[in-house]
């Protein structure tokens, strides 16, 4: 098939390549540069599937890294993103695949760094952490042993720090019923268990009924 028109799109960063029967195909320089793609030339089926193959791998892996840069991503990210841009299943699963070769996606440490992130930096506890793994995309298989070693004690003790700062924040409520009531809901949306929740009402008992 003849290449009849060739144009560049600088805003997409890709040649537009047409063909006599005005298909139209996206080559980037690597690809475009590889098959010499002039106008007049002549190109099988075959290889225009293949360019347009190896161009796409191209295109989603320069777009996967350029989403990926300076921020850990999980691969469930990574591929909605390039679902956004219309890449298909087969060109996403070969770029995902190439990006954790290369290391730059790695579920096992995102969720070692995340599960970390949320434990120290927002008080959160195991089941509001497990809740935002999955939505993340991240397997039970590889979340479950990081969760595992959540220690009940480094939980409680988040949730108690967490539970204190509530209460002062509940000062002007004078119903005890109802500030303990809150006291549960905050601790319950936080991801903190039921049990973990007890035992810190427990420990601070003495707040609710004497001091606040």
């Amino acid at each position: 098939m003849q290449v009849t028109n060739i144009s560049y799109s600088k805003s997409k960063e890709v040649f537009e390549v047409v063909f006599e029967d005005e298909t139209k195909l996206l080559l980037n320089y690597n690809i475009f540069e590889k098959y010499k793609v002039s106008v007049d030339m002549d190109f099988s089926e075959n290889e225009i599937q293949e360019m347009k193959y190896f161009s796409d791998i191209e295109r989603a892996k320069s777009r996967a890294i350029n989403y990926i840069s300076g921020k850990l991503k999980t691969k469930y990210e990574v591929r909605l993103k390039l679902k956004e841009k219309d890449f298909t299943e087969d060109i996403i699963d070969e770029v995902i695949d190439i990006l954790e070769k290369e290391e730059y996606l790695n579920d096992r440490l995102y969720c070692e760094v995340f599960i970390e992130d949320k434990k120290q930096l927002n008080g959160y506890g195991k089941n509001k952490i497990k809740s935002l793994l999955i939505q993340k995309g991240i397997s039970k298989s590889v979340f479950e042993d990081f969760l595992d070693e959540f220690e009940y004690e480094e939980e409680f003790d988040n949730a108690l720090k967490m539970g204190i700062k509530k209460l002062n924040l509940l000062s002007n409520e004078e119903d005890i019923f109802k500030k303990k009531q809150k006291l549960i809901n905050y601790l319950a949306y936080r991801g903190f268990s039921f049990d973990v929740i007890n035992d810190v009402l427990r420990e601070i008992l003495w707040w609710l009924l004497y001091i606040c």
